[in-house]
């Protein structure tokens, strides 16, 4: 069976970190997702050591209700979510809920990506904030387990609306 390292990079300083895991994965074939958009930087909180690893820490707060994440990362006391553009892709393993792309192929530009995909503050915050309240209600315990898809509808397949 063929070992592959895919890395799905945001920024220049993953990128840089992604070129250097690719040029050392000598037993194994690399492949690097780059974006057609122009993306927003982050040199105070991107890592290129940390894609070299598969997960780092972007922005941590004390008193978060919930911890968002967009590598894979362990849980804590608090519900773990995925916001991430692209296709759910083992996220449950990693996250107690995600926020992902319901189909692909999909070209516009960015922030028409994003709209078209229901990738808004306006729809996304709404359903985190539901998700936490239930947690706050009923404790971590009762949800871990239960992997949540806050973006499905029963539009599978099509559009969405």
């Amino acid at each position: 069976m063929l070992s592959v390292l895919y890395i799905r990079i945001y920024g220049s300083e993953e990128a840089a970190g992604a070129f250097i895991a690719a040029i050392n994965a000598t037993l194994i074939l690399a492949i690097i997702s780059l974006s057609r958009q122009a993306l927003s930087q982050y040199p105070e909180q991107s890592s290129r050591d940390g894609v070299q690893k598969g997960t780092y820490i972007f922005e941590e707060g004390n008193n978060a209700d919930v911890t968002v994440i967009g590598k894979k990362k362990k849980k804590k006391k608090k519900p773990v979510i995925v916001i991430e553009a692209y296709v759910v892709d083992g996220w449950e393993r990693y996250a107690d809920a995600e926020f992902s792309m319901l189909t692909f192929g999909k070209s516009l530009p960015s922030q028409g990506t994003y709209d078209f995909f229901r990738f808004t503050v306006s729809n996304i915050a709404p359903k985190v904030k539901e998700l936490v309240d239930e947690v706050k209600r009923d404790g971590i315990e009762s949800f871990r387990g239960d992997f949540r898809d806050l973006n499905r509808t029963l539009s599978v397949g099509f559009y969405p609306q």
